[in-house]
């Protein structure tokens, strides 16, 4: 544009400069078809420099517009490939939250069409009750018998990313592939192992508290029934292919973790429907709270587990005998299956054991 502007003061300039007594030297007829030659623009040096100028200029600017245009397309190109790596690396695991957000939906929406049309019981309070629900509308955490447990959650959680870190760090070299295989399925049969020893001690601890029977199913059994079915569908397609696999170290190490896991898992679900139907006895289980401690444990390490399942168990490469078996498309049909619900089973067991250890130790009436 600077050129351009340049250029046209030059024209001027130059035309500004001409002789005027140039024209008037000749005959009419001769300066008319000079002008008319210069109108042309045929003859006329100057003005062929200066056009040639101009032109340069316009072209110089397409140029520069044009490369200016190009990097925008770059860069809008490089975003966008940008995103698009993204969002495909976390698909895999923003997946599975779609999948537990409905089944939420589900079980509220339940809920909410099996009370249309009821009337709500209005209970008789005395002031003794009136008492009570102010105490427990106040907001309050007892935090008894629990530091233990707290403690080693947060050491087993330690351990689960440290083992999930070690696993992507080994599954990136060709030759370290099989060890990172078999850390983590020596990782997970651990943890399970381990929570299923806490969840025998917590059962023994419990034992002599007050069990409800006349409680309702309500909307966490529901929840927790409906994704067990997710880990237990998982358990079965892994067990059924590490066995009628070749036997190998990696098929061996598959068989052990699905079948501690399978074992952890039902164990752990019967505990929670149980232990979600009792509390304390005496004033002394409501002031001791036995098996607190366990409670506390087994919460922590779901998350733990829940972390395990996300970002390590449903992965291609830590289950190869399976892909071996059922071939990558089967198995990824399977996965998405069941491996979503089984997700939200170590998720929504969190909340269960918080219920649980909010309320199993207070005094409440038959």
């Amino acid at each position: 544009m600077v050129q351009i502007i340049m250029t046209q003061a030059i024209t001027r300039k130059v035309l500004s400069t001409r002789s005027p007594g140039h024209i008037d030297s000749n005959d009419h007829h001769a300066g008319k078809e000079r002008s008319l030659n210069y109108e042309s623009h045929h003859e006329n040096p100057v003005y062929n420099l200066v056009n040639s100028s101009v032109n340069l200029g316009r072209k110089l600017h397409a140029v520069m517009n044009s490369q200016d245009n190009d990097n925008l397309t770059d860069d809008s190109c490089q975003w966008a490939d940008m995103m698009s790596k993204a969002v495909e690396a976390s698909g895999t695991y923003l997946y599975p939250c779609t999948i537990e957000y409905s089944l939420m939906c589900a079980g509220i929406l339940y809920v909410m069409w099996k009370n249309v049309g009821t009337k709500p019981r209005i209970p008789r309070h005395s002031e003794q009750d009136s008492d009570e629900d102010e105490r427990r509308h106040k907001m309050s955490v007892d935090c008894t018998s629990s530091s233990r447990g707290l403690f080693l959650g947060i050491l087993i959680t330690v351990g689960t990313i440290i083992s999930i870190i070690a696993f992507y760090m080994l599954n990136h070299k060709e030759e370290m592939k099989s060890s990172g295989i078999i850390l983590a399925h020596l990782s997970e049969t651990a943890i399970y192992t381990v929570t299923l020893v806490a969840l025998f001690l917590a059962a023994y601890r419990m034992k002599d508290m007050t069990f409800h029977s006349d409680h309702e199913v309500d909307l966490e059994d529901i929840l927790v029934l409906i994704s067990f079915t997710g880990l237990l569908a998982f358990n079965i397609f892994s067990l059924t292919a590490s066995v009628l696999s070749e036997v190998t170290t990696q098929s061996g190490l598959t068989i052990l973790s699905n079948l501690l896991m399978l074992i952890q898992a039902t164990t752990q679900t019967l505990f929670m429907l149980a232990g979600d139907r009792m509390t304390a006895s005496t004033e002394a289980q409501a002031r001791k709270k036995p098996g607190r401690e366990f409670i506390t444990f087994l919460l922590i390490s779901n998350f733990a587990m829940w972390a395990l399942n996300t970002f390590e168990t449903q992965t291609p490469q830590h289950n190869p005998v399976q892909v071996e078996f059922y071939g990558a498309t089967a198995w990824a049909i399977f996965t998405h299956i069941s491996v979503p619900l089984g997700i939200y089973y170590r998720f929504h067991s969190t909340v269960c054991f918080s219920n649980i250890w909010k309320n199993a130790w207070k005094r409440k009436s038959h």
